[in-house]
């Protein structure tokens, strides 16, 4: 009899197979809100929203306008799976607000390639021309930068410089496989059982 006064500790509920138990619905749950994003047009790329916020943040801030001193590598590149061809090293005597085409034009003019090539900062491209050199972050570190150009600009001293660095490697591969062949096949070491 005291059975038949004492609550149930789980709730039952009849289904269509007989009768069930259940956890009691909690009261008193938590609403958690999420922002909301902002809508995107489909014909925008995601980088292009970033560079937007960017570019609105950079023009809070004010650009302190200070010389800057930037390192640039030339790298000549194919697409055919070998390994970019490095030129010479330009440094340009800049000012932090200085824009990317600017630097770009002024690159371009230095090597002689006319209207050909890109900078890339960090492994990324520089898109965003308008953009100031310490909007993009090259102010923190001006020896990153890049300048991509298709493997036919390269000059002679280039080429022949990348051909004798190929033919050292080679040479350096065929002797370590030589000496790899020339070697007796290793031995197992037998394991002593013990008894």
């Amino acid at each position: 009899m005291a059975d038949e006064k004492e609550a149930p500790v789980m709730e039952m509920r009849q289904t269509g197979n007989g009768w069930r138990g259940s956890k009691p619905l909690k009261v008193n749950r938590r609403r958690i809100q999420c922002p909301k994003l902002p809508h995107v047009e489909s014909s925008q790329r995601p980088g292009d929203l970033q560079r937007e916020r960017r570019r609105q943040y950079s023009s809070l801030e004010p650009v302190p306008n200070e010389p800057l001193e930037v390192v640039l590598r030339v790298l000549y590149f194919s697409h055919d799976g070998n390994p970019a061809d490095t030129g010479s090293t330009l440094e340009f005597h800049v000012m932090t607000s200085t824009t990317v085409d600017s630097l770009l034009g002024m690159a371009r003019a230095a090597i002689g390639v006319g209207n050909v090539g890109r900078l890339v900062f960090k492994s990324k491209p520089l898109v965003d021309g308008q953009e100031s050199l310490s909007a993009v972050g090259v102010a923190s570190d001006p020896k990153a930068l890049h300048m991509m150009l298709p493997r036919k600009f390269r000059p002679a001293n280039v080429a022949e410089a990348a051909a004798t660095e190929a033919a050292e490697l080679a040479n350096a591969m065929a002797q370590a496989e030589a000496e790899f062949k020339s070697r007796p096949p290793r031995q197992r070491k037998k394991l002593v059982e013990e008894e």
